[in-house]
């Protein structure tokens, strides 16, 4: 008994932490504040890189390494299996689970920030009608003037979308091709082209599966089931099944029409409604993590005057082949057959643009590479689009980083694209009106009514490509996020639309400040982070020329708000919120990757809750290091704890909360022969790892969660969505319902809260709610939930923290009757001192909750 007294005592500490994090809790509303730094962002940005890596070449490394190409199918068949387990999943009773784990995730935006749009169709008849292609989310269609957007193609296996195309005699008929064709790898390849019958209510895929990119579909006006289709082919690796495709019965049968070789495919195809004349370009385009060829000989422009059977390379006035002829853009006027025609070389500079006003028999140079020097900024690889209005030759605009228009036939050309956003991909200029011009960029659809002088953005997207994510810890309302060139952005309200950038150029991880919300830093890409301090911005970290991972990481000391890691190859430290740093530890990666098969980075870093000596670190090839004397001022003593881990780029890291031998390892990348485990766990600091994937398909893992309330709970964030375990791994079930089969790069949850965010890089963010409503049973530092095995101080602070919380949520979703006495509401001292009792074994054992 006398130990028990001297405990009850000892209770009034906790009582005060207690009443001190309440107190901190009252934290003030992150204020607005606005900084756009995207021209800086733009100016330091991915030149930074290594000579032959690319910004692109992130997401497709990941998934590669350590081959140089993603295995063949590997990545078609991973999504049957998870479509076969889905159904499986949700099909499962999962008992008290179900409300919990089984509830819709919530759409959390942004819509008013969206992400890339490769391609537009629009109603040929009714121009609020408008079909969207994202880069990463699927099809979004719009019935009243891009007031409101809905996705139509979330069902299907692929939301990569490379073309659209409206029948133009049956606008309900709708030709979809999977796979953008630009050389932009932060998407997966296409599985073919989809048709639908019922202006976008249903699909049915009709064929050419290995045709990966596609760039273009046209239908011939004058036989419009006559479809032709620019298969670009992969854009890692080889393939024969590039080139020009026709099928003559609206999809049903497919033929090969024209064809180079295994590295050249067509990019482009336009058509002439009177004569049926064909013009392709073609695209010599290969990409390894060895080379990254963008032009070639074969290049060129192809005319077929006898719908396909003969081809022959177009050369009067062009540009003569070479070894450095790139990426070529078409665009026809139909009522004189005036063609134009863009030219990007290798390694991604604008060459020029050319005129022909006899469906290409001769060209004349209009644009030379002095005049628009600046349109591709060497990304032609990425761009490549013209256009030219209908019934009107001399109105032409030319699609890049900018956007440029010539109103004299390619004589004079003037920069246009203020109010909306940058690098331009596809365009529609309505042909009853070409004043009315819609854009397809990397932030969505945007409007033009009088020719591009100004704009209006439809802004009501969800298809923003998330690289990071962040829920503040102070408000799970305030969400943070870094996307692909939409910069760093935040929401301060649980409204999807009302999202405001904090950042530009490619935005990655935010960190908040626990401590104060208006204090949180940020990054674009290539390391280059930021702090915010009350509305002052001030650089904290610059690339100092070690290597930086295109998302580089840091993270802040869960028990110290000045305590910052960030990894290059190089792990540093500071200890002052970002004034200085130090070196901590050598170059933990295998050092630079001579075949470019990484970055030779560290990719994450996770840092203990309960011991702040131990930090692990997780690199790109394949290595995991764990400290346990971070507290030191010298080095810190890193341990390698991967050779027992297969030898894939490390996705996350992250330790449990309580206990800092207990890590969880995610890794990416595809099996080559058997099997490949993409979750690892030790429970000894990464002396033994043990394989958790369960039930899982053969997927890419790219982030873990833990749950800091129920035992033997993980949520991971997945190539092909989210997925859950409540036994660390034996088992795994699908997450939540509402969200798209989309590649989930980052995770966050908030504890207080229990709302679990998820960003996507193609459909934006989404939460989903994880309240306990099975009466604390599995919970861990909880009453009632590991009472019988281990009750702990966290225990007694929960019931002590409700006890004087005027009504707050109790520990348990149904009040605990703790000493059995009958009374449920409130709990009372006569609870607690009961559960002290038990803890001594000097009381009988807790009732369970009713």
């Amino acid at each position: 008994m006398k130990k028990f007294l001297i405990f009850t005592m000892l209770l009034s500490i906790p009582l005060m932490i207690v009443f001190s994090l309440q107190e901190n809790n009252n934290l003030k509303f992150i204020k607005t504040w606005y900084q756009d730094v995207h021209y800086m962002a733009q100016k330091e940005s991915g030149k930074i890189a290594t000579a032959k890596q690319k910004p692109s070449d992130w997401f497709y490394l990941q998934r590669a390494y350590p081959n140089e190409k993603i295995p063949d199918n590997a990545y078609v068949d991973a999504l049957k299996a998870v479509k076969d387990f889905n159904a499986k999943s949700r099909n499962t009773t999962l008992a008290a689970n179900s409300q919990q784990f089984g509830s819709p995730w919530i759409p959390a935006g942004p819509t008013n920030i969206p992400g890339r749009i490769p391609c537009l169709a629009v109603h040929p008849s009714n121009p609020s009608t408008i079909y969207a292609g994202s880069a990463a989310g699927g099809v979004f269609k719009s019935t009243d003037f891009g007031a409101t957007w809905s996705s139509i193609f979330d069902n299907e296996a692929n939301l990569s979308i490379g073309a659209i195309a409206i029948h133009p005699t049956n606008p309900n008929i709708i030709y979809v091709g999977t796979g953008e064709a630009n050389a932009a790898t932060d998407t997966y390849e296409g599985v073919g082209i989809y048709k639908s019958i019922d202006a976008g209510a249903t699909w049915t895929n009709i064929g050419l599966p290995n045709s990966y990119k596609i760039g273009r579909i046209v239908i011939d006006p004058r036989r419009p089931d006559s479809i032709y289709v620019a298969v670009a082919g992969k854009l890692f690796g080889t393939n024969p099944e590039r080139g020009v495709y026709r099928s003559p019965d609206g999809g049903n049968s497919w033929e090969q029409l024209f064809a180079i070789d295994d590295t050249t495919g067509c990019i482009d195809i336009v058509i002439d409604s009177a004569s049926g004349t064909l013009l392709a370009s073609m695209w010599t385009r290969y990409r390894n993590p060895q080379n990254r060829v963008v032009g070639g000989i074969n290049s060129g422009i192809y005319k077929s005057t006898d719908g396909g059977t003969t081809w022959n390379q177009l050369l009067f006035g062009l540009p003569t082949p070479s070894s450095i002829i790139g990426r070529i853009g078409l665009t026809i006027e139909q009522t004189t057959g005036t063609i134009y025609s863009i030219y990007a070389n290798h390694p991604g500079s604008f060459i020029g643009i050319y005129k022909s006003v006899n469906l290409g028999l001769s060209w004349t140079t209009v644009v030379d590479i002095s005049d628009l020097a600046d349109i591709y900024n060497g990304f032609g690889w990425y761009f490549g689009q013209i256009r030219v209005a209908s019934g009107n030759p001399d109105q032409v605009y030319a699609l890049g980083v900018q956007l440029y228009r010539s109103t004299d036939g390619g004589v004079n050309w003037d920069t246009l694209g203020y109010g909306v956003h940058a690098d331009h991909h596809d365009m529609y200029i309505d042909p009853n009106n070409i004043n009315n011009i819609y854009d397809g960029s990397d932030g969505g659809v945007g409007f033009s009514s009088d020719g591009g002088d100004s704009w209006t953005s439809f802004n009501s997207m969800p298809s923003t490509q998330f690289y990071a994510v962040t829920v503040d810890p102070s408000n799970s309302n305030i969400l943070y996020g870094g996307a692909q060139d939409n910069g760093s952005m935040r929401s301060t309200s649980s409204l999807v639309d009302t999202w405001e950038k904090i950042g530009g150029g490619d935005g990655f991880y935010v960190v908040v400040d626990p401590t104060d919300p208006d204090i949180y830093y940020a990054e674009y890409q290539w390391g280059q982070m930021y702090k915010i301090n009350h509305g002052v911005w001030s650089w904290v970290f610059y690339n100092n020329g070690d290597r930086h991972n295109w998302n580089t990481p840091f993270v802040m000391d869960p028990q110290n708000n000045l305590k910052l890691y960030y990894g290059s190859n190089i792990f540093y430290r500071t200890l002052d919120g970002g004034l200085t740093w130090q070196q901590k530890s050598f170059d933990l990666t295998n050092g630079p990757s001579t075949g470019s098969l990484t970055y030779g980075t560290i990719s994450t870093i996770a840092a203990s809750p309960s011991d702040s000596t131990v930090i692990y670190v997780g690199t790109d090839d394949g290595n995991v290091w764990v400290t346990q004397n971070a507290a030191e001022d010298y080095f810190f003593t890193w341990t390698n704890i991967s050779a027992a881990l297969p030898n894939r780029w490390i996705t996350r890291v992250a330790v449990d909360p309580y206990d800092a031998s207990i890590a969880y390892v995610t890794l990416s990348g595809y099996k080559v022969d058997d099997l490949l485990p993409h979750i690892y766990r030790t429970d000894n600091y990464g002396t033994t790892w043990t394989p958790i994937n369960g039930n899982l398909p053969d997927f890419p893992i790219n982030d873990v969660i833990i749950d800091p309330d129920l035992e033997n709970t993980l949520y991971i964030g997945t190539d092909f969505g989210a997925f859950y375990s409540t036994n660390l791994g034996v088992t795994w079930n699908s997450l939540g319902t509402n969200i798209p089969m989309v590649p989930i790069h980052d995770l966050d949850f908030h504890p207080g809260d229990r709302k679990l965010l998820a960003g996507t890089h193609g459909r934006s963010m989404f939460t989903l709610d994880l309240n306990i409503t099975s009466c604390c049973v599995g919970i861990r530092g909880n009453v009632n939930g590991d009472i019988n095995d281990n009750i702990n101080i966290s225990d007694l602070i929960f019931l002590i923290a409700y006890m004087f919380n005027n009504g707050d949520e109790p520990p348990c979703t149904e009040e605990a009757d703790i000493n059995g006495s009958g009374e449920t509401s409130p709990i009372n001292v006569s609870d607690v001192v009961a559960l002290i009792a038990f803890m001594f074994q000097e009381g009988p054992a807790p009732a369970v909750c009713p």
